[in-house]
């Protein structure tokens, strides 16, 4: 099993930022955290907000060209678009995959970045 790059976590973790910019006042987010989730959810009106998170068990599981064996995977996935008027409105996509041992021993995060934004 390939060790684990600290850098991979970190940004997300760091004093609990998930965020990396602002359009129309609205966060953008790199990494999907509960911090995040919490915010575009208080912040919904006027927004099309989907979450989507789900957690497997793999016999083996391959990602990035590493196979890993008998691990938990969990998937997520955000989807935010935010309409604030006529040719106003932000919108970007997020996906985070976390893998964790049979023991739920932390193996890595991956997906954390600053995704690509839409702005009409």
């Amino acid at each position: 099993m390939p060790a684990i790059d600290k850098s991979m976590i970190q940004p997300a973790e760091r004093d609990g930022i998930w965020w990396c910019q602002t359009y129309e006042n609205v966060r953008i987010a790199f990494a999907i955290t509960d911090k995040a989730l919490k915010y575009y959810y208080d912040h919904s009106i006027m927004v099309q907000f989907y979450y989507k998170g789900e957690i497997d068990l793999h016999a083996d599981y391959v990602f990035s060209n590493t196979t890993y064996k008998r691990v938990y995977v969990a998937k997520l996935s955000l989807t935010y678009r935010y309409y604030c008027g006529n040719l106003c409105g932000v919108y970007f996509d997020q996906d985070r995959t976390v893998i964790f041992d049979e023991t739920g021993s932390l193996i890595g995060v991956f997906g954390d970045k600053r995704p690509p934004v839409g702005i009409s």
